[in-house]
């Protein structure tokens, strides 16, 4: 081959390279400005109306910049809710902390007094459908729980005990550190862990991947309030997918919803927790998984888990 015939080649073969990657740029420019604004959403869907069974916010006054901070515990047909309060400034009118609180059968509402809206507010509570402080936390701690691994199909754990491939967010500062992170496609079948009665489900948010924690109250949730106390959180569901309603009674395996993207998240997973509420505050439990009744039990750490539905 000529000298000459060489170079014809290498500029038609740089030529060939240059145009692929002006061709790949515009592909991203074009892929990019037509996606949507995800923080801009995530933004407005806190405007939407959490369904929460408690929750605190602002009532404002007429007269302007003014107002009552308040804490609202709603009722629930199917279980008790119970909140632990920790702390709360200003005071609320009627309330002493540290307190637990139940749900009773209408709306529970205590208010502060009227106070201008840049004097701030803080509040700390945990709540649960599962107390645990009178059936003996320690026990049920000392053990790991077997449950059913919730998810089907082959998928991976990205967070478990205080492992993880990633960010970590469960702790036991927070209560979560034996909370499971199953990282899945979304859409992939969630089933029930343990039997027991469903007592909460939201399922209206959109898929967004909303990765900081303010976005924690759009996330679509199932709760499944389990025959021996505990309560088992399924989070981050898709939109639309819960398979289940409040007061419905579930069998392990019976399928629930299907993993999604919602709330504080970074990429589709299920958030999987069983625990309740103790007298120190929320405390998951320790899990043992098997893939199906009567096969060998597995502990959670991060890793790819291949289960049949």
């Amino acid at each position: 081959m000529t000298h000459s015939l060489e170079n014809q080649l290498r500029k038609s073969w740089l030529a060939l390279g240059a145009g692929l990657t002006a061709l790949v740029a515009v592909w991203v420019a074009f892929h990019t400005a037509h996606q949507p604004d995800t923080s801009a959403l995530c933004r407005a869907s806190l405007d939407s109306s959490a369904r929460t069974p408690a929750h605190a916010g602002w009532e404002p006054s007429e007269k302007q910049a003014y107002g009552k901070w308040f804490l609202r515990i709603e009722p629930s047909r199917v279980a008790p809710y119970h909140v632990r309060l920790t702390s709360v400034r200003p005071e609320m009118i009627g309330l002493r902390t540290p307190a637990v609180l139940t749900s009773e059968a209408e709306p529970t509402v205590f208010r502060t007094q009227e106070v201008p809206l840049a004097s701030g507010f803080s509040i700390k509570y945990q709540g649960s459908f599962a107390n645990l402080s009178a059936r003996g936390a320690a026990e049920l701690s000392a053990t790991r729980l077997p449950v059913l691994f919730p998810v089907v199909g082959t998928v991976t754990i990205t967070q478990a005990d205080g492992q993880f491939s990633g960010r970590i967010t469960h702790t036991r500062g927070n209560g979560q550190y034996h909370a499971v992170d199953i990282g899945a496609d979304l859409g992939t079948p969630v089933r029930a862990a343990k039997r027991g009665v469903v007592v909460f489900t939201e399922d209206r948010f959109a898929d967004l991947g909303c990765r900081d924690s303010l976005y924690a109250s759009v996330d679509n949730v199932v709760t499944v309030l389990h025959d021996d106390g505990t309560e088992a959180i399924y989070g981050h569901l898709r939109q639309g997918s819960a398979r289940v309603s409040e007061g419905e009674r579930v069998e392990a395996g019976d399928l629930i919803a299907q993993v999604g993207n919602s709330g504080a998240s970074d990429g589709p997973h299920l958030h999987f927790q069983v625990g309740g509420l103790t007298g120190s505050g929320y405390m998951t439990l320790p899990l043992s998984f098997k893939c199906e009744r009567g096969t060998a039990q597995f502990l959670p750490a991060p890793g790819p888990v291949a289960c049949r539905g």
